[in-house]
Formats: C-alpha cells, sequence, structure tokens
C-alpha cells in the first residue's frame, strides 16, 4: 500500500474574483488498487475583511498547475467547491476536504487547491496546508 504526507509551503495570495489554482506541487503515484483517500487541510481567510472566498480540491496527471493558472484537473472533496466567509485577517477558517478518488495504477497525478475571492480588493490566503494521500482496499 502505497502513501504519502506533504506539507507544501503557503501559496502566495490571490486577488481573482474566479478560481485559480494555488501551485500546491504535490505528485502521487498509486500501486496496485488504485483507489486512494486523499484528505487535505488548510487555514482560508481573506486580508482586510470578511468577504467570501471559495476553496475547491482538484487532481490531474502531466504537470502540476502553477499558483495562478486558471483551474484546472477533476474535482475531489465535495460535489461542489466550498464557498466560506472568514473572519477576516485574524479569525482564518479551518477547511478540511476528503474523498476516496480512482487513480491508474503507476500514473503520476498531481493534487492541488482552486481558490478565488469575491472581491478582488480582498485577497484570500490558504494556510498551513497538509495534504494525506492513502491507498484504500
Amino acid at each position: 500500500m502505497t502513501s504519502a504526507v506533504a506539507y507544501p509551503a503557503d501559496p502566495p495570495s490571490t486577488a481573482s474574483a474566479t478560481l485559480v489554482m494555488a501551485g500546491l506541487g504535490v505528485m502521487f503515484s498509486a500501486g496496485d488498487g488504485g483507489n486512494v483517500l486523499v484528505v487535505v487541510t488548510c487555514d482560508a481567510f481573506t486580508a482586510t475583511g470578511s468577504v467570501n472566498m471559495t476553496v475547491g480540491g482538484r487532481f490531474g496527471t502531466g504537470a502540476p498547475p502553477n499558483n495562478g493558472d486558471a483551474v484546472s484537473g477533476n474535482r475531489f472533496g465535495a460535489v461542489n467547491d466550498k464557498t466560506l466567509r472568514p473572519a477576516g485577517t485574524t479569525g482564518g477558517v479551518g477547511v478540511t476536504l476528503a474523498d476516496v478518488v480512482h487513480l491508474t495504477p503507476g500514473t503520476n497525478y498531481w493534487f492541488d487547491l482552486a481558490f478565488s475571492t469575491s472581491n478582488a480588493s480582498d485577497a484570500a490566503t490558504l494556510q498551513s496546508v497538509g495534504v494525506v494521500l492513502a491507498e484504500a482496499l
């Protein structure tokens, strides 16, 4: 059984009102089974006030996306991306996305977060990202 834990560097904030990729650079290749438990946690907040922001999980093959790239990949963690309203700069919201995804054994996949702010004057930030990937039975 294959597993991995990653604590990527905090991605730069975004002032984008449409989803962009965080650019976490987390890569994983499943073993024989292909079913993989994905758990991603982070703290989400906005720069100056309490405005909505959106966060969602994505995965795909090929080169991993860079910070600020247009949203890409397959969604994981929920049917829809999560819309949050953090308290602002001092009171972030804890985010957890969890799912079991089916991967082609032996193929490299990237895992990332897509995020945006509802107000381009108030940047959205993700911090303390943790990623756990474990092959499930």
